[in-house]
């Protein structure tokens, strides 16, 4: 009875129509680095970095389904006179995947349910000491998350926004590296999973300033219901600024505030050169 229920879902899925609209982006960068005088010594960097985002958006009846993509990862080569030995280390890090169903209520707002993952695509590692330690690996940890709620957009030829609030329910899991999952009340015990449920709020923005210039950014708010006093936040800001064919200037900002990682902002920022297309 229920193999024969799901033929019949399958026909209807597929004799309904529907629509793809899909974005893909690009970009590919270098920024290069060196100075030798008394104050810092000599130093030479190399950064390579490489992001790729992809958004495609059904159509399927009453639904638009939209499957939203990042990955994020980049390579800098280190040398300097004040450590013992160059070092070659991962920059951005990143894997991200989401799915958003809207229902279009033909109202100002539209009802919503989302899921979410977010990894690192490899290790990461910071040098402390003139000692490398690793910090993170694929999976390890990883963060998912569910959200229902309230959307509103606004679309037109220069700027698209959209703008989500609800409420969200986030797993961390964790193996080695439990920074995230820990709980430092409980010391004689390595936690690797926490849950949380909060409000999750969501401002994603694409602003063409001009045919040479787009601005994109992204806010990200989590708030824990047990303590609205902190909250966990991502601001992601990229500026292109195209210069020569699909040769741009990639200036990019990011702000981030977890206090279960450090108690101030971090920050990300750089001015890079790089071939930028859509493909």
């Amino acid at each position: 009875m229920l193999l024969k229920n799901f033929k019949y879902i399958l026909i209807i899925i597929f004799m309904t129509k529907i629509n793809v609209m899909s974005n893909s982006d690009l970009s590919v960068s270098l920024a290069q680095g060196y100075n030798a005088d008394f104050m810092s010594g000599e130093r030479s960097t190399l950064d390579v970095s490489l992001i790729h985002s992809l958004k495609e958006v059904f159509n399927i009846s009453v639904f638009d389904i939209s499957i939203n993509s990042r990955l994020a990862i980049g390579v800098r080569y280190d040398k300097s006179s004040k450590l013992d030995k160059s070092y070659i280390l991962p920059t951005d890090n990143e894997v991200f995947g989401e799915s958003v169903v809207k229902y279009p209520a033909g109202l100002l707002i539209d009802p919503y349910i989302s899921a979410n993952a977010r990894t690192q695509v490899t290790e990461s590692m910071l040098i402390a000491n003139k000692k490398k330690f690793k910090t993170a690996k694929f999976w390890d940890p990883i963060t998912t998350q569910q959200s229902f709620g309230l959307a509103y957009s606004i679309k037109d030829s220069l700027l698209k926004n959209d703008i989500r609030i609800g409420l969200s329910l986030m797993q961390i899991r964790a193996d080695l590296y439990t920074t995230l999952t820990n709980d430092p009340r409980t010391f004689h015990i390595k936690e690797k999973y926490k849950s949380k449920t909060g409000i999750d709020i969501n401002n994603t923005l694409s602003y063409r300033i001009d045919k040479s210039a787009t601005l994109t950014t992204k806010l990200s708010l989590f708030g824990d219901i047990e303590n609205l006093d902190i909250w966990l936040v991502r601001f992601e800001n990229d500026l292109n600024l195209m210069i020569w064919g699909y040769l741009g200037l990639i200036i990019r900002m990011n702000l981030f505030y977890d206090h279960n990682q450090m108690k101030k902002i971090q920050i990300q920022q750089s001015f890079r050169i790089g071939f930028i297309t859509k493909i």
